[in-house]
């Protein structure tokens, strides 16, 4: 790093990202007032402590102290809610504005409820700061549409000058939201994300021109993502990463044609406060890089004293709409487990606890419900409290998101259900073990076989429903199925049909005919009821009545592992099937037979499918009168019984070829 002016200062960075209204110690069941005392994370009295400190240090040696927010300050626990209510206002925001934070950026989340909902809660705590809002940025949101006057409070860009050491420095700022971050914004019209690397290069160029001494970039994009950027942007002396939710110790610095760029992250939810302490060279020659005098995350625990008082107007206020809904204050203890119920990658033992509750909330409120889905970008985190308590705010805390299409108060996406047929409710499968992702879907009231080797569409091996009886039968291609899912996988079925037209699913009534399309009028159509208040039913709440009433305060120790409903199966390379009748035995060169992740000589089970159905046809249409048995050869194991399970025989179609075996080995 060298300076024209040959001029070299001092600056303090202090950054995090992904805050997600974690506003209190996680998990709260854990919390205790004072230090030393408990093991929970977080929490913005501690985060204030923690800044007015280091403020204060630095000041005493005439250093100055930036703070910055990359994106998703908003969405993950109830107070959320409180800045889209008449007379309410962001804590996060009005929070932030106290403690001093220089920029904000704009992540995904800030757009969950819609772009009205997030004019909302700026116009609601623009009210509240007498128009002293905090500077929020986006560089790359095209407001060119405006019609909710969100330019009124997001800028594009921003030039501040910083006295410290006694001298100026002049620091361009700007933000983006990057390409993954982008695809989860699905509520995002009628704005638009417009291409990050091009708005980065403009942005560079601008405040090259500008003679600024130092570019800073508040990147919602991921540090992954952002070291493709600096491949292809160059000129930017500090990016500052988030949305990955990832944690790096160290500064990553990544050299470039003018210098280098230095890239950090502080994971999320207010877990960490990152403190980069660099040196600039002054002279107006933004780009060529800083110099890193020391970096360190610093865990926000409760060695941290808090700062007293500054939540207790927001957790008032809290609690005022929990008791217009019936609830008890948030810090209630509603039920207790025995072992974590953790979240975890696939199928997870928070995902089945969710989706049996919206299964069984939507049962109780309508007489019957089929299968429940809930995709996994919604769920923020599982139940594991050090004491085992779980309260009325971390139950809520795990699926706070979302109130699309109402006009506010939000919260938390509604209960909605509607009809599928068997082969949809296959393509459904198909999709979400495809996409993955958020898009991966936690299941309820079945339970499937996957071949992820296989193409899409053709990866879903067998499926079965879970009877009211107990019972596991096959799938019926041709019946028509009730299904839960939370109001946004409403919304999305028909986006994703236009994305991936091969997992088209049409949403129909009981009758089977299909809803109309147009959201004003399938919403009403799918919405569902609590018929005591005839209110719609946030997915959160589902989740609280389950504990509170189905496991009656205490979580069963089903939960406390996933429970084998989304099963990943893999073709034995050497097996052969054979069918013997009496003496008679015959091979089916072509079918596939798949075993699961346990091990099959240890009674693991074997699914089976075979697509010569003609041929077969003529030999199992008699089962029942035959003694049939059913072999797979495993080299020099030889023929091994297999125990069947389940045989179908249906006709060979689009949606089910050939017939399927299910069983264990002898």
């Amino acid at each position: 790093m060298q300076s024209k002016s040959g001029s070299i200062v001092n600056l303090t960075i202090l950054h995090h990202s992904d805050f997600h209204s974690e506003l209190l110690p996680c998990p709260l069941a854990d919390y205790k007032t004072g230090t030393g005392n408990d093991d929970t994370v977080g929490g913005i009295a501690r985060i204030a402590t923690l800044i007015n400190q280091i403020k204060t240090g630095k000041g005493a040696m005439n250093e100055s102290v930036l703070t910055f927010m990359a994106g998703d300050f908003l969405m993950g626990t109830p107070f959320s809610w409180l800045g889209t209510f008449p007379g309410g206002s962001s804590p996060e925001l009005v929070l932030m504005k106290m403690l001093g934070y220089d920029a904000i950026a704009i992540g995904n989340h800030e757009f969950d409820y819609s772009p009205h909902g997030l004019s909302l809660i700026l116009k609601n705590t623009n009210s509240t700061l007498n128009g002293n809002m905090p500077l929020i940025l986006c560089s790359n949101l095209d407001m060119t549409f405006d019609p909710y006057g969100l330019s009124k409070f997001i800028q594009n860009n921003k030039t501040i000058n910083v006295i410290t050491n006694g001298q100026t420095v002049k620091i361009g700022l700007f933000s983006v939201v990057g390409y993954g971050a982008n695809a989860t914004m699905f509520f995002q019209a009628p704005y638009k994300i417009l291409d990050p690397i091009q708005t980065a290069a403009a942005q560079v160029a601008y405040f090259k021109n500008q003679g600024v001494d130092l570019i800073i970039m508040l990147s919602h994009n991921g540090y992954k993502e952002d070291m493709y950027f600096v491949s292809k942007v160059d000129g930017i002396d500090l990016i500052i990463s988030g949305h990955d939710h990832a944690l790096l110790t160290q500064p990553i610095v990544l050299s470039t044609p003018s210098g280098n760029t230095t890239i950090v992250d502080a994971k999320a939810h207010g877990e960490y406060l990152g403190k980069l302490e660099l040196s600039v060279a002054l002279g107006g020659n933004a780009g060529q890089g800083i110099g890193i005098r020391s970096y360190n995350a610093i865990s926000i625990d409760d060695s941290i004293a808090e700062s007293p008082g500054i939540l207790d107007p927001y957790t008032a206020a809290l609690n005022m709409i929990l008791a217009g809904i019936g609830l008890p204050p948030y810090n209630t203890i509603i039920a207790h487990s025995s072992f974590n119920v953790p979240s975890s990658s696939g199928e997870s033992a928070i995902g089945d606890l969710l989706a049996d509750s919206i299964r069984w909330q939507i049962e109780v409120a309508t007489g019957e419900l089929d299968f429940a889905f809930i995709p996994d970008g919604v769920i923020r985190h599982g139940f594991y409290s050090e004491n085992g308590y779980i309260t009325l705010y971390d139950a809520i805390s795990v699926v706070p998101f979302g109130g699309v299409p109402y006009q506010g108060p939000y919260l938390g996406w509604l209960e909605c259900k509607f009809y599928l047929y068997g082969y949809e409710v296959k393509r459904a499968l198909e999709m979400s073990v495809t996409l993955r992702g958020d898009f991966f879907l936690q299941v309820s009231g079945l339970r499937f076989w996957y071949d992820d080797a296989a193409p899409p569409t053709m990866k879903v091996v067998y499926v079965e429903q879970l009877t009211k009886d107990g019972y596991w039968i096959s799938l019926d291609d041709n019946k028509l199925y009730s299904v839960g899912v939370n109001l946004e996988g409403a919304l999305l079925i028909p986006q994703i049909g236009q994305m991936y037209p091969m997992f088209e699913l049409i949403p129909k009534n009981s009758t089977g005919y299909p809803l109309p399309i147009d959201p004003a009028q399938y919403i009403p159509k799918v919405l569902v009821f609590d018929p005591s208040t005839k209110q719609p039913i946030p997915e959160w709440l589902s989740l609280v009545n389950y504990l509170v009433y189905d496991q009656e305060g205490e979580v069963d120790d089903i939960y406390s592992a996933p429970q084998h409903r989304i099963n990943m199966v893999t073709p034995m390379a050497e097996g052969k099937l054979w069918l013997r009748v009496d003496s008679c035995w015959k091979l089916f060169d072509d079918a596939i037979i798949y075993k699961t992740l346990d091990d099959i000589d240890s009674d693991g089970q074997i699914i089976i499918k075979a697509n010569e159905f003609s041929a077969m046809w003529n030999i199992v249409k008699h089962w029942q009168c035959w003694k049939l048995e059913f072999y797979i050869c495993r080299g020099e194991l030889g023929p091994l019984k297999i125990n069947i399970i389940h045989l179908e025989c249906n006709p060979v179609t689009a949606h089910s070829p050939g017939i399927l075996f299910m069983g264990k080995l002898v």
